[in-house]
């Protein structure tokens, strides 16, 4: 599975986090750790994999 280089949610964001300075190797940590959590959530619910919570990371942020 390779989740950095495909066009999906993940891979999205890692581009994000990397075009915002982070260095490659910190946006594949987060990556795998994001992976991680929903996977556990996943587990921990019995639900399934909803693409649109992780799209939600996606969207830009306002601050007021």
């Amino acid at each position: 599975m390779n989740a950095v280089g495909g066009d999906g949610e993940f891979s999205r964001l890692h581009e994000r986090w990397v075009k915002n300075g982070l260095t490659a190797r910190m946006a594949r940590r987060n990556v795998a750790r994001l992976q991680t959590a929903v996977l556990w959530g996943m587990w921990k619910s019995g639900g399934e994999y909803c693409c649109d919570r992780i799209a939600r990371l996606l969207e830009p942020v306002t601050v007021s």
